[in-house]
């Protein structure tokens, strides 16, 4: 539908004759374009009002420079660089004109260039018109300040139209997830049968005549599907955070304790017996209200916990780390979940997506100085932690927001914070692209990647000075 949106815009532009006075070939760089009269003259710069409005009144504030100041930017860069685009792009066209010659002639000739034994001989050719240059040897490439997300954790990557705020937010946000929420409302765990009596969603007891599970009924939290989702959950942590004794179905509470001046992680299980994490550099910290078994918070190696529920109110955060990615253990007895789980674990939160890709080409459908100022306004947005998406859900208006960060203590009982958010990456137009949003002297577009690069450098320095 995206996708459809896109051209469609285009081709309605293109035919518009209100758009310019006449049609011109907006896809190549050397038309020469005549500026409508209500785009607002800078300097030598014909603009469209809608860019020059955002510029004004989102990216330049607060960066410490004036709009005349970007536009002029833009000019320099302009008569620079475009020069050199259009020298590459020439370049790149001579190029494939080469290699379609090459083609035609082989095809001509009655090779089959798909066949393997054909490969030499078109690498032989792509050198020799300079497309492939000669190997020189290894490189040594040693770049500085990279962030951890992308340089030392592998971890899931979100791509997403920087045009629409939701969307942004939501990809913004993925960097913490509820891993109940997902096993409940997806496949991971196989829905089977409907439980007799279990209300809303679809049970988990296998069919034993293996027939296709009936349609679950609609609204309402299935416990059964709760129950297979926890024990899915209890084990998966078997497998990446596993207990020096017994499993995670076992423990019926967890806490912080200290031996000597470092928290570890203990355990009680169902038998009454403690136990700590096999690994126990996992555990990484912890907030709230969590401690031993007995109304005193001290723990008493020979005492049995009888009770089902323990005196302290049990609710707090325990922060696991694995593989570079976070896991917290969310406790709430009160909770209807945690109050079904034997441990008291309501929830897990997980490290998901680390970085977001904020797109302005491929996914987004962007193609006027209108489409172009939404997204630059979203990307300030981000970077500024002021953007906002209002919407209404079941009746009920709301506001998406930037997730805030996560604070924890560590195991030295210190305060610290974890990020809440993804690293935000912003992929630029090619600058094979030129736009009649911003027009020359000599009326000819400037590559769009320009606008978008001076846009997004500017947004940066909100988020560098915090």
């Amino acid at each position: 539908q995206a996708s459809s949106h896109f051209w469609t815009k285009r081709f309605l532009f293109y035919l518009s004759s209100s758009a310019f006075p006449s049609r011109v070939d907006l896809f190549s760089m050397a038309s020469v374009v005549a500026a409508p009269e209500w785009y607002v003259p800078v300097g030598s710069l014909k603009i469209h009002p809608a860019l020059v409005k955002v510029v004004e009144e989102t990216v330049c504030p607060g960066t410490g420079f004036s709009p005349d100041y970007f536009w002029s930017c833009l000019d320099q860069l302009t008569h620079e660089l475009r020069p050199e685009v259009e020298s590459c792009l020439k370049r790149r066209d001579e190029l494939q004109a080469q290699i379609n010659a090459f083609y035609e002639r082989s095809r001509a000739a009655g090779a089959d260039t798909s066949a393997p034994e054909m490969r030499p001989q078109c690498r032989s050719f792509l050198k020799e018109i300079g497309y492939l240059e000669e190997d020189r040897g290894p490189v040594s490439v040693a770049t500085q300040f990279v962030d951890p997300e992308i340089a030392e954790i592998p971890a899931p990557q979100l791509v997403v139209p920087s045009d629409n705020a939701r969307y942004v937010l939501n990809a913004v946000n993925a960097r913490w997830g509820s891993l109940f929420d997902a096993l409940y409302g997806f496949d991971v765990v196989p829905s089977t049968a409907v439980q007799i009596g279990a209300v809303g969603g679809a049970g988990f007891d296998l069919e034993a005549s293996g027939k296709p599970a009936p349609p679950p009924p609609s609204g309402g939290y299935n416990p059964v599907r709760g129950e297979a989702v926890i024990e899915f959950a209890n084990g998966l942590l078997d497998e990446i955070a596993p207990l020096a004794a017994g499993k995670w179905s076992e423990v019926k509470r967890l806490w912080p304790k200290f031996v000597g001046s470092t928290q570890q992680l203990e355990l009680l299980l169902q038998d009454d017996t403690t136990t700590s994490l096999k690994t126990p550099s996992l555990f990484v910290g912890s907030v709230g209200s969590l401690g031993p078994p007995n109304s005193q918070g001290l723990a008493a190696p020979t005492q049995k916990v009888v009770a089902n529920r323990p005196c302290l109110p049990d609710k707090g955060r325990i922060f696991l780390k694995h593989n570079g990615l976070h896991l917290v253990l969310e406790v709430d007895r009160e909770d209807s979940i945690g109050k079904n789980s034997l441990s008291g674990i309501k929830d897990i939160t997980v490290e998901a997506a680390l970085t977001a890709i904020l797109d302005m080409e491929d996914s987004v459908s962007a193609v006027d100085a209108e489409d172009k100022a939404r997204v630059y306004s979203n990307i300030c947005g981000v970077m500024r932690g002021t953007l906002q998406a209002p919407f209404v859900k079941d009746g009920k208006s709301l506001t998406r927001r930037a997730s805030s960060d996560i604070w924890m203590r560590d195991t030295k009982g210190d305060a610290r914070s974890l990020p809440g958010r993804v690293v935000a990456l912003v992929r630029n137009v090619g600058h094979h692209m030129f736009t009649d949003m911003v027009l020359t002297s000599d009326g000819r577009m400037v590559p769009e990647g320009f606008v978008d690069c001076l846009v997004t450098v500017a947004a940066a320095l909100q988020d560098l000075r915090g």
